[in-house]
């Protein structure tokens, strides 16, 4: 009998979503509040590789680090794995923001 991994609801014809195992108004939930958290990574991101200021690198590597915690939870508490494209922003991340901390201190 199919079951929510988030809100345990169960029923011979509840509908689950294929990719992530959750019933139809769990999934809308976790997607809408995904997006929006990702959008706002990417956007972080993408600003990053264009600043040249070290304490605005360094203020959103924060922003992002922040914000992929926040995914992260997002993800367990729907009882679902990150992906890894998300560890490999947060590492990119903390890589950028420690070389700029170390040339900040010279």
């Amino acid at each position: 009998m199919p079951q929510c991994k988030k809100c345990r609801k169960k029923g011979l014809f509840l509908k689950l979503e294929k990719r992530t195992g959750l019933c139809l108004s769990c999934n809308t939930a976790f997607m809408k509040s995904s997006k929006e958290l990702t959008e706002k990574i990417t956007e972080d991101a993408n600003l990053i590789r264009g600043l040249d200021d070290p304490k605005a690198i360094v203020s959103r590597c924060d922003q992002v680090e922040g914000n992929a915690q926040k995914l992260i939870s997002l993800h367990k508490e729907y009882s679902l794995e990150a992906g890894s494209a998300l560890m490999h922003v947060v590492n990119w991340c903390r890589q950028i923001k420690q070389k700029t901390l170390s040339t900040m201190e010279k």
